[in-house]
């Protein structure tokens, strides 16, 4: 449902986009909208002012629905495309977590669990509003996703539901959490490049690390740079945001062989910048930016 109107999706087999109209039983009726549109049974969902949902080729929104009248020119997953290609499965399904704005995605089969991120929205190089998408390894093997009052449950293949729970800190020694997280490749306008200097904004007020790797020219496997960043904690941190154990904030307390600057001397044509290996110690860690210098070389 959205806005208390119920929209009826198809199958694969038999498209078709309805809505449920009328104000009493007596006279309810589906009024058709689309004869093209359609979606895998457990991957729609009313994710606050819109509604998402998947086939076999991408995840389409409502909104992109009734402007075009089917779902083909309004994909909101261009950034994984490639992961329905090889991975998609009749048996998808999905959920919305509406604490943190996410539509979670999973294809039974594969390994990780695909996250678009509602809340951080940004404008493409056409103008276009998209969704960042990232990808989350779970200690589980889901079955289904389903928000509950105020938790997001978990359902897993050994029976029991799991849900997340913020207030119990995971030691870094014994739980192992390694997101990684690629930007696209960037074609710099020039044919070459001599790639100098790159400058990071990130912040945490309780500290963290990261490994930040540079990719070149396609590359995607080898990088062509790595640097290991530390954060200072903030100054504004009291006791009781201290909520690591006193091995894990070790890190934070001199910085100054780390700063945030990374020299650098390779050519290039295009680049990718990943990161990966990221620890969190209690808050969240904040990128506000990074500064990329280069200078072009004439042919």
């Amino acid at each position: 449902t959205l806005y208390d109107d119920l929209h009826v999706f198809g199958t694969e087999d038999e498209p078709c986009h309805a809505v449920l109209t009328g104000d009493t039983e007596s006279d309810w009726i589906f009024d058709l909208r689309s004869r093209e549109a359609w979606a895998v049974p457990g991957t729609v969902d009313n994710i606050g002012d819109d509604i998402f949902l998947s086939r076999r080729a991408a995840v389409n929104s409502l909104t992109g629905v009734e402007a075009y009248g089917d779902t083909r020119s309004s994909s909101e997953s261009d950034k994984i495309r490639d992961r329905f290609a090889n991975h998609f499965a009749s048996t998808a399904f999905s959920g919305f977590h509406p604490v943190d704005g996410q539509y979670w995605l999973h294809f039974p089969g594969y390994a990780q669990t695909m996250i678009c991120h509602i809340n951080h929205p940004y404008t493409d190089e056409e103008g276009r509003r998209r969704y960042p998408w990232t990808e989350y390894t779970l200690p589980i093997t889901p079955t289904y996703f389903k928000q509950a009052g105020d938790t997001f449950l978990i359902g897993c293949g050994d029976g029991y539901v799991y849900c997340f729970n913020p207030d119990q800190y995971r030691d870094l020694a014994t739980t192992d959490i390694d997101p990684v997280f690629r930007a696209k490749y960037y074609t710099f306008p020039f044919s070459n490049v001599n790639f100098n200097h790159l400058h990071l904004i990130a912040r945490s007020k309780t500290g963290g690390s990261f490994t930040l790797n540079i990719f070149t020219n396609g590359n995607e496997y080898t990088p062509t740079k790595t640097s290991t960043f530390y954060l200072a904690m903030s100054d504004a941190m009291t006791v009781d945001d201290l909520t690591m154990t006193v091995d894990d904030m070790l890190f934070a307390l001199d910085i100054a062989a780390s700063p945030p600057r990374v020299r650098a001397n390779f050519n290039c044509w295009s680049v990718m910048v990943e990161v990966k290996d990221l620890k969190i110690y209690g808050n969240p860690v904040n990128f506000g930016g990074m500064y990329l210098k280069y200078t072009g070389l004439e042919e």
